[in-house]
């Protein structure tokens, strides 16, 4: 049962025990290590991976067994420290990193924790997430968010970085037009991106209304409704048949990634950001050779959430009207499924804990 006063022995959590179904369940608090910190979760915003696995079960390899707690988009409160922590304080607002990764291999020590093939990711199989009322993390995953950036930002802080990441890999330029298939968490994210990047014209399109109002909102040039034009003629008549210098696909779709590819001007350089629900893609080859496309497959991120967090601090990176949603940790399941269906035109889902 609970603990009387501050100190909790037990919290709720919620485990998918099956496919598209979500129990809560009451659950040990755990405790910090010496070099770890207990936080008290506030916020999680659902991610399409967590959709996956809560649709699918798995991402490629990846394969959940129930049950199992998903989630990593997550910011919350200093609940305790270790001994040996330092420069963290109880109370304290934090974004949480969640990856981390070995520190020892030759991609970590390279520059690529991202690639980590020992790397601990929250709430990607075996490592339990972050749909609970407490979390115990590596004090170095952990992230002080400033007083004028709220939890919810902080829990953005991890798609944002994703999207910071991807500009940053497939080198968005000084002037260079830029496409964007998906206008999600990460396509939205992917757009504020290239234009502090310095884009000249950015090109958007999604399905879904809210999505493409966004994406006009947070600065996009063009946006279009694939159901009432075939965005690949606009934007090869907008840039006189040349395509685009930088094509990302954010959506997860076959097409989109079609879309990207028939885009992409040449020499042009393609981020593939989303993940597909088959494991495989498939691309026009003679467009791509002809046009010596430059493929990033783009994993998670590195080294870029703390920047975000800057720009959000500093007013650079506006991110209000990307959280659509909001559900308490008892209707997760809820989120999950309008997520999955993509209804009620949402953008981003956000679990308040």
């Amino acid at each position: 049962m609970r603990g009387q006063g501050d100190k909790m022995s037990t919290q709720q959590a919620a485990y998918l025990v099956a496919k598209e179904k979500v129990e809560i369940q009451e659950v040990p608090v755990p405790v910090p290590g010496t070099d770890e910190v207990l936080v008290r979760i506030k916020t999680v915003g659902i991610c399409g991976s967590d959709v996956h696995y809560f649709r699918e079960g798995r991402i490629g390899e990846q394969v959940v067994t129930f049950p199992f707690i998903v989630g990593h988009e997550a910011a919350g409160i200093v609940a305790e420290t270790g001994p040996k922590v330092k420069g963290l304080l109880t109370g304290q607002k934090v974004a949480i990193d969640p990856g981390v990764p070995c520190g020892k291999c030759e991609v970590c020590l390279t520059g690529k924790p991202n690639l980590c093939l020992k790397v601990r990711f929250l709430g990607t199989p075996p490592i339990e997430g972050a749909f609970r009322e407490y979390l115990v993390m590596p004090a170095a995953n952990l992230i002080p968010l400033p007083d004028n950036v709220t939890l919810e930002e902080g829990s953005l802080s991890e798609p944002l970085a994703v999207g910071l990441y991807a500009t940053r890999l497939v080198s968005v330029a000084l002037d260079d037009k830029v496409t964007i298939f998906g206008c999600g968490p990460i396509g939205l994210s992917l757009l504020l991106c290239a234009r502090l990047a310095g884009a000249s014209t950015i090109f958007a399109s999604d399905l879904i209304p809210e999505r493409r109002a966004c994406a006009k909102r947070l600065g996009a040039d063009y946006v279009f409704d694939p159901k009432k034009c075939d965005p690949v003629k606009e934007i090869l008549g907008l840039t006189q048949g040349k395509g685009v210098q930088v094509t990302f696909e954010a959506a997860g779709q076959p097409e989109t990634l079609i879309q990207a590819v028939t885009t992409a001007a040449l020499s042009g350089r393609v981020g593939i950001v989303g993940i597909p629900i088959e494991d495989y893609w498939q691309i026009p080859s003679y467009s791509a050779r002809r046009k010596e496309l430059a493929f990033f497959n783009v994993r998670r991120s590195a080294f870029a959430a703390e920047k975000v967090i800057d720009l959000m601090a500093s007013g650079k990176m506006d991110v209000k009207g990307m959280v659509s949603h909001r559900f308490p940790l008892e209707r997760v399941a809820e989120g999950l499924q309008l997520a999955a269906e993509y209804r009620d035109g949402v953008i981003k889902a956000m679990i308040d804990i």
